[in-house]
């Protein structure tokens, strides 16, 4: 399910705003999001360490994009 509410969401932001590109990010661990990201067209574009503090302790986190059509025309 959470694929199709980013497919929903994603669209609606394309079709709704003028955006170049959406970004999310997830914790390195989070296997589950990374897949769903990347199944929505997402690419990882690296890593960003010791981003986000939780539990104690700090996490690294993948950052991901997705460049919209307005993006890719601009290139």
């Amino acid at each position: 399910i959470g694929t199709q509410v980013l497919a929903l969401l994603r669209d609606y932001l394309c079709e709704n705003y003028p955006l170049a590109r959406i970004e999310a990010d997830t914790d390195t661990e989070n296997i589950a999001g990374q897949r769903i990201l990347e199944q929505n067209g997402f690419v990882c574009e690296g890593t960003m360490r010791a981003f986000r503090f939780w539990g104690g302790s700090y996490h690294d986190s993948y950052l991901y994009s997705y460049i919209t059509q307005l993006g890719r025309s601009n290139l």
